[in-house]
């Protein structure tokens, strides 16, 4: 049984490392300004991994499936999802303002790359505001929020109700 554990880590490890090789020459797309703002996130806990004001854009290539996505959805090789993610800031009036740009987050559809298989076809990565990759796990990190959202291809985002 230790064994089994044991193999499963170290192969959980190189996967993992495979996985930022092959995507070592990832980049932040130069065309991210001719995205379209698909959603706003809001999440103000400083404890959670995730916190932080966070505006979604997408490219061209998933947008008619977005505008779409009535149940189940499948989303085109090439789909770009990029997350800016800024500081929360409170206001003297109890609200909230945004501060610092924190990061970049990434997600593009690649069903057919072999380090896809463990986050649902997509790559994950993310970046710090100057553009540099930054080191994550995407299959720890970032895709088990995601798993359970198969209906919707693992992405969170929905078109707004008309």
């Amino acid at each position: 049984m230790k064994r089994t554990i044991f193999a499963a880590v170290v192969l959980c490890g190189m996967l993992t490392v495979a996985w930022a090789t092959s995507q070592g020459d990832l980049r932040l797309p130069k065309n991210a300004s001719e995205y379209e703002h698909i959603n706003t996130l809001f999440v103000p806990d400083e404890k959670l991994p995730v916190f932080g004001i966070h505006h979604f854009y997408m490219n061209d290539k998933g947008l008619p499936t977005f505008s779409k996505s009535q149940g189940k959805v499948t989303y085109p090789d090439g789909t770009i999802i990029l997350g800016r993610v800024y500081d929360v800031v409170p206001r003297d009036d109890a609200g909230f303002e945004e501060g610092k740009l924190l990061a970049y987050t990434y997600m593009e559809k690649d069903k057919d790359n072999p380090m896809t298989r463990v986050t649902g076809g997509w790559i994950f990565a993310k970046f710090s505001p100057d553009g540099k990759r930054m080191d994550i796990n995407p299959a720890a990190d970032c895709f088990p929020c995601h798993a359970p959202l198969s209906q919707s291809d693992f992405v969170f985002s929905d078109p707004l109700k008309r």
